[in-house]
């Protein structure tokens, strides 16, 4: 496999440095043609910040959930913001702007966020060490505020990805330059401030960069080590276990081609696994599929692998999203990125490279596609390069 050119790759790892090359120079935006044969979905609305600036980082990643969207603005403000919207169709509403109370510069705060029922957690891998801010909606409703709880641990980057598990009791993070994830367990009373995790994640014998990314559903995670066997990439699954101080995985997902960086990205719908890989054929990136055998899961190479014929654009698989029917897809290549979906054929997940339809604005977006989300029937996709920097985020309407 070819290493990926440093020129080319897209990632939240990357953010920072992207953003500071808009700010060296205006992007222009390009007009996206739709390819031959896919539909092209134009956004209901574009979304930005109420105070945005150029270098913000606005939509470096979102989460979706029913009527609630959470954007991180890891630059927001110098120590990072997340913002809080509401609504639905083309009308959405920003209703709060949630910061960490001890927040410093550069700490990135917003760099990861995740969303359950009225609990939202922002990672901040660069605040001393790295962290996790808890916030709890008021019983008045969202509005601007600093955190309820902040979970940290020893080490460094600790909240470069979050995902909450076994709905909401469970909160997960990965600090990939550890080589580890952490489990905390929501008390009986609610968050409260912590360094203490309840549970490690153990990394398999081999694994490099465990902790790239985390997707949960239920008890089941997934945590992905992008750099494992020579930059292949692995994805791995674990039960989260009640009462257990280390968890072991109990599934090894792997690419049958040698991936390509898989695991930087991920998704979990039901018994589907997608895993991005966007390294994948000289960094043009592949999307790979894993269903859970009907014996449970076990060490497995992809059900099926996605991949595009977009003129070799790169860094598909940046951003993946999945439901129980579909698969989106983020190719924010720094020129004319857009967002494309695979429906699930009533066989089964297949190879494809055809994509049912594609998800872009009308006069182009830089990097649109970094991070995407969906709830059913909406998706979130964002784009941090957006007027320097700045940042929006495009909301479609999308198949289930």
């Amino acid at each position: 496999m070819t290493r990926r050119s440093s020129s080319l790759r897209v990632n939240r790892a990357a953010v920072h440095a992207f953003v500071s090359i808009l700010l060296a120079a205006s992007c222009a935006s390009f007009a996206t043609p739709a390819h031959a044969g896919i539909t092209k979905v134009s956004p209901l609305a574009q979304l930005v910040a109420a105070d945005g600036a150029s270098g913000d980082g606005f939509g470096a990643y979102v989460v979706l959930s029913g009527n609630t969207l959470v954007v991180g603005s890891p630059y927001g403000a110098g120590a990072g913001a997340t913002y809080i919207f509401t609504g639905s169709g083309a009308t959405w509403t920003q209703i709060a702007k949630l910061t960490a109370s001890d927040g410093i510069a550069g700490s990135q705060f917003g760099f990861a966020v995740a969303i359950s029922g009225n609990t939202v957690a922002v990672g901040a891998p660069v605040q001393t060490g790295g962290a996790v801010y808890l916030f709890v909606e008021p019983a008045t409703g969202w509005a601007d505020m600093t955190e309820t709880a902040k979970l940290t641990y020893t080490g460094g980057d600790f909240g470069y990805c979050v995902a909450f598990g076994d709905a909401g009791k469970l909160l997960l993070t990965g600090a990939f330059f550890q080589n580890a994830a952490y489990v905390f367990a929501k008390p009986a009373k609610g968050w409260t401030t912590t360094s203490s995790p309840t549970a490690n994640l153990v990394a398999p014998a081999g694994a490099t960069a465990f902790g790239t990314a985390l997707a949960a559903s239920g008890i089941t995670a997934v945590v992905g080590a992008h750099t494992t066997n020579n930059a292949s990439g692995a994805a791995y699954v674990f039960v989260l276990q009640p009462g257990v101080a280390n968890i072991y995985s109990i599934a090894t997902l792997t690419a049958s081609d040698s991936g390509g960086f898989l695991g930087e990205s991920l998704a979990v719908a039901g018994n589907t696994v997608v895993a991005g890989a966007q390294g994948h054929d000289n960094d043009v990136g592949a999307v790979y599929v894993f269903v859970e055998p009907a014996t449970g899961w076990a060490d497995m190479t992809q059900t099926a692998e996605l991949t595009i014929n977009f003129g070799g654009q790169p860094a598909f698989g940046a951003g993946v999203a999945a439901s129980a029917g579909a698969i989106f897809v983020g190719l924010p290549s720094g020129r004319a990125g857009v967002v494309v979906d695979y429906v699930k054929p009533a066989t089964g997940w297949a190879n494809s490279s055809t994509p049912n339809l594609e998800f872009v604005p009308s006069l182009g977006s830089d990097a649109i596609g970094q991070s995407v989300s969906f709830n059913g029937t909406t998706l979130a996709a964002g784009d941090f390069s957006f007027n320097q920097g700045q940042g929006a985020v495009y909301i479609f309407r999308a198949l289930k």
